[in-house]
């Protein structure tokens, strides 16, 4: 019974990416507005990038008859990464608020934008830690 055919490494990938440009982005925050945009931007880009591979994925493993129900290791798999894609989701819909209300923001109050932009970020380094685990649990 084996999960891996070379989506999951590749998306560990652009997660670790993801992860380092919203670092830059954080950093230039309230500092570099165009910097800010195009870094959280392109960090957007890269989580909805995770988010696609991750249904090709689910499409090859269902593909080759991976079912859910075929197996608990392919049950729990589903659910992990299904709950992880869900918070990854409602993480970048968080994000592209802050991407379009956060000029406006940072002009009136800095540091509550510079609370958002922390945060979100925090909870996007929490699931990058979640996805390591789970890549470890399953393909290590």
């Amino acid at each position: 019974m084996s999960l891996d055919h070379g989506l999951p490494l590749i998306n560990s990938m652009v997660v670790a990416v993801s992860a380092l440009v919203l670092l830059l982005a954080g950093r230039a925050a309230t500092r570099h507005a165009g910097e800010f945009r195009l870094l959280w931007s392109l960090g957007l880009a890269l989580g909805l990038l995770v988010l696609f591979i991750r249904s090709a994925e689910w499409s090859i493993l269902l593909g080759m008859g991976r079912l859910p129900s075929s197996h608990n290791l392919f049950g729990i798999y589903f659910v992990l990464t299904g709950l992880h894609a869900i918070l990854m989701a409602g993480n970048l819909a968080v994000s592209g608020w802050i991407l379009v209300s956060g000029p406006a923001l940072t002009r009136v109050d800095p540091a509550r934008q510079r609370e958002r932009v922390d945060g979100a970020i925090l909870h996007w380094l929490m699931l990058v830690v979640v996805w390591f685990l789970i890549w470890i649990g399953f393909f290590a």
